[in-house]
């Protein structure tokens, strides 16, 4: 897609998203979309124009001995979303810094802890389609369509 195009877009869902943000209230916004949509490009536009953290659910794979069928059979089973919630969400809700350890898939074990202070918005870059959909902690979700290159914007 020429890059004009995604000028087009990416200035669309700015607007939008300006004319959302005129509060005081804490703001978690979740990019979701298929692996090669744009999500990681998005994001770091995003946290640089709204001056916010920016956060990846690559970080919360699941250990290998939390795989189990039942809990792979799910969307975005292979998630940790109990941690996720505990180390980054309630923090971003109780507007206090986060402290995350990344998931190393190569060492099978967590690395050391990452403090990320407090911003009154935050993106969560989620894992194709992982984003939890019920009782989701998100503001906004933006689902990128690679196969449409368009962005829809939902607010929850």
């Amino acid at each position: 897609m020429p890059t004009s195009e995604y000028k087009a877009i990416y200035s669309t869902l700015y607007s939008t998203l300006e004319k959302l943000d005129h509060t005081d209230k804490p703001k978690i916004i979740a990019i979701d979309g298929r692996c090669g949509s744009g999500k990681t490009t998005l994001g770091k536009q995003l946290a640089s124009k709204f001056d916010c953290t920016l956060f990846h659910m690559d970080d919360f794979f699941l250990p290998f001995e939390m795989k189990t069928e039942k809990r792979m059979s799910e969307p975005g089973g292979n998630v940790h979303y109990e941690r996720f919630k505990e180390e980054i969400i309630q923090p971003l809700q109780n507007e206090i810094p986060t402290v995350h350890r990344p998931y190393n898939c190569q060492k099978k074990a967590l690395d050391n802890p990452i403090q990320t202070a407090f911003f009154i918005h935050s993106i969560i870059r989620v894992i194709g389609r992982a984003a939890p959909a019920r009782n989701s902690p998100f503001t906004w979700t933006v689902l990128i369509s690679n196969l449409t290159t368009t962005f829809n914007l939902k607010l929850t």
